[in-house]
């Protein structure tokens, strides 16, 4: 009989497991010998903007925002009470000390002022008399035709009018001051304000403020520094030096030349700030009171400082350090002290040299001992 049943396909022998190993081990080899032999890529110069440590006197300044005050600011008053019968200036004008502002109804203060005139001259009448009767009664008094009682009794009536008559001359003269300060004029020479009294308003005495008048020549900026700048202050104070300049932000407003007038006598507790003021002149009157200004404070001026950009200067857990750049364009990571920072210089004590080239731009991709590409205008050769 034939046998139907489909015969098992017949499976190849199995290599040896050491046979696969060594063939991987060959191919590894081969692949580790030809790595070896491709070099990598040279790093390319990254580019960077530098700067030249350079030595130069370097002005120490603070800035900070203050505003500008008038030199004085005088309220108006009147000085008698009574309606206004006029206004003499407009809103905003420039006025001169003496210049007149308003005039006050005279009327009531003429009609006391007679009143007081005319009890002045009964009083001068019967001060005349009165001493005409103790001329006699001393006359008398000599000749023993009238009793001490009566002599003393018409030297006292005749002191007493003369007290009055002085008494009376005192208030007739306050009547003419007071009618004389009908017209108010202005204390100061400056520019007035607006109008806080309108014709036919009634004003009460030294209560009722009319106008305000600004002295704008010389300005005044207030502002406030630090105490740690104390010592610098209380020697430019005693120096009288100018040494404050105000700008205004978005204008082309800039005054050099402030003097500083006024040093507080105390700190701030609560910020530890301390209160100064500097005069400026101000004839053209370009400072305006209330007005926001910029202010440069110069405390020293050090000279021939050793000085690198700002900008150079890095930090880290360790300290401060720059990235100099070597006459092979390499940047060698250099660590440096720095003493304070003026504006966009730092004042190096320690680590650098003049001449010498420090990268401004760039140092977040540097590392030390990278070469580098100097760009820019600033860039430039360390000296030799």
């Amino acid at each position: 009989m034939v046998d139907t049943r489909a015969k098992e396909p017949t499976m190849p022998p199995k290599k040896p497991l050491t046979v696969k190993v060594l063939a991987l081990t060959v191919l590894a080899t081969a692949l580790v010998s030809g790595c070896s032999k491709i070099k990598p890529p040279p790093l390319s110069e990254v580019p960077v903007r530098a700067g030249q440590v350079s030595r130069m006197s370097v002005p120490v300044t603070v800035e900070t925002i203050g505003t500008i005050e008038a030199y004085n600011s005088v309220p108006v008053l009147s000085r008698v009470s009574g309606q206004i019968l006029k206004r003499h200036f407009r809103e905003g004008q420039a006025v001169a000390t003496g210049d007149l502002l308003f005039s006050i109804d005279p009327a009531p203060l003429l009609q006391k002022l007679k009143e007081t005139e005319g009890q002045l001259a009964r009083d001068l009448v019967m001060a005349k008399f009165n001493k005409a009767e103790a001329d006699r009664s001393s006359y008398l008094l000599e000749h023993g035709a009238t009793s001490r009682s009566e002599f003393e009794k018409s030297q006292s009536a005749a002191a007493a009018l003369e007290q009055m008559v002085e008494s009376g001359r005192a208030t007739a003269e306050q009547a003419r001051l007071n009618l004389s300060y009908c017209e108010v004029r202005s204390p100061i020479s400056g520019r007035a304000g607006n109008y806080l009294a309108d014709e036919g308003s009634v004003v009460d005495a030294y209560k009722t403020q009319l106008v305000v008048i600004n002295q704008l020549h010389p300005a005044k900026a207030s502002f406030s520094v630090p105490e740690k700048y104390l010592p610098h202050l209380q020697k430019l104070i005693a120096s009288a030096a100018p040494a404050v300049s105000v700008s205004a932000p978005e204008t082309d407003l800039k005054r050099t030349g402030g003097r500083l007038s006024f040093l507080d006598n105390s700190v701030d507790k609560a910020s530890g700030m301390i209160r100064l003021k500097a005069e400026f002149s101000n004839k053209d009157g370009v400072l305006w009171p209330g007005q926001f200004v910029r202010v440069i404070l110069l405390l020293e001026t050090l000279p021939d400082a050793l000085v690198a950009p700002a900008e150079a200067v890095q930090a880290n857990p360790r300290g401060s350090y720059v990235f100099v750049v070597t006459p092979d364009k390499t940047a060698a990571l250099r660590p440096v002290v720095v003493s304070q920072t003026c504006g966009a210089l730092a004042v190096i004590s320690q680590g650098l040299k003049p001449g010498e080239i420090v990268v401004t731009d760039g140092q977040n991709k540097l590392k030390d001992g990278r070469k580098v590409k100097v760009i820019g205008e600033e860039a430039s050769s360390p000296n030799p």
